[in-house]
């Protein structure tokens, strides 16, 4: 059961991969931007973007795991 497990599991664990690393270069990109310019808001958007793409491997796995019947 646990190679099944991980055959399901591997592609959402790749795009959750990505999302993750491209949450954290848009992040790293546009932070220091937001702190430089003086309208700093207008790069809230992508921050919040940023932040969103970070977050929802977990939201992923989490609602994975919550539809497990245990």
């Amino acid at each position: 059961m646990g190679a099944i497990g991980f055959i399901i599991g591997l592609p959402f664990m790749v795009i959750g991969g990505i999302l993750w690393f491209a949450g954290m270069i848009i992040y790293i990109l546009f932070k220091p931007l937001a702190i430089i310019l003086p309208c700093g808001s207008c790069c809230e958007c992508a921050i919040s973007l940023a932040m969103w793409c970070m977050e929802s491997p977990f939201k992923i796995a989490n609602y994975f795991i919550s539809c497990i019947p245990c």
